[in-house]
């Protein structure tokens, strides 16, 4: 999926400014794509050539979505959700644990789980924080789907979690001696 859609979709509910734009990506899609300022610059400058976004008629730095932006957008936003199995690069490390000590596996998975809570704090306070800068005259449906993506990445965070926790018990229980 290329920001280009997060950002019409930004541009698409209100006019913004370069860098209130780019604190509104940070604050909420940059949990599912990291893009730096200097991208985020150049696909402004690219949307703009396409003609899907435009400045506001005052000109005072202020982008929003032209219609051919706003068709764009929601003819993607029609496509068909491809809903991918993600990849784990770290499982190939599980996958090849057998050859630590069980205690250093068990150190590593703790580590983990610390990591896991330490993020899904984070997507407490996120989520608090989020709530506080919509816009006053955002719609209840608008923050109802924000807010799913929210969810899922706690959800995802969870079950990772408890699947840590579970290993860290079968290691310690040496379940691997039953098999």
């Amino acid at each position: 999926m290329s920001p280009e859609y997060a950002i019409l979709g930004f541009l698409n509910s209100k006019p913004l400014s370069f860098p209130d734009l780019s604190k509104t990506f940070q604050a909420s899609v940059n949990h599912f794509f990291n893009i730096s300022e200097q991208e985020l610059k150049e696909l402004l400058i690219t949307l703009h050539e396409k003609g899907w976004i435009v400045e506001t008629a005052e000109g005072n730095g202020l982008y929003r979505t032209s219609k051919e932006g706003t068709d764009e957008m929601i003819s993607w936003l029609l496509e068909q959700h491809g809903v991918e199995i993600p990849k784990v690069p770290w499982l190939v490390k599980v996958f090849f644990s057998s050859h630590l000590s069980d205690q250093e596996v068990i150190d590593i998975f703790t580590k983990m789980t610390h990591n896991i809570r330490e993020r899904l704090e984070q997507f407490e306070r996120s989520d608090n924080q989020v709530k506080l800068s919509y816009p006053p005259d955002m719609s209840c449906r608008e923050i109802f789907f924000r807010e799913l993506t929210l969810d899922y990445g706690y959800m995802i965070n969870h079950s990772i979690l408890i699947w840590l926790e579970a290993v860290i018990s079968q290691i310690s229980s040496r379940e691997y001696e039953k098999i």
